[in-house]
């Protein structure tokens, strides 16, 4: 493998590698805008209903 070939294949690494976290980015985002609801508007709370991300939670401390 030359030098150039090597250089053009790190390059393309590199690329997939912000393409995934990009990817990555933008799924955990759309997985918390979902994840956390307001209360209803008869209900007179101030606090977020956060129940729906305990599972997440869960699995980032087993991974952590």
């Amino acid at each position: 493998m030359s030098d150039k070939v090597a250089a053009l294949l790190s390059n393309d690494f590199i690329y997939a590698a912000m393409a995934l976290y990009t990817l990555a980015l933008l799924t955990h985002a759309v997985e918390v805008a979902w994840s956390i609801k307001t209360p209803a508007a008869s209900v007179k709370k101030t606090k977020l209903d956060f129940s729906r991300t305990e599972e997440s939670e869960d699995l980032a401390q087993l991974l952590w």
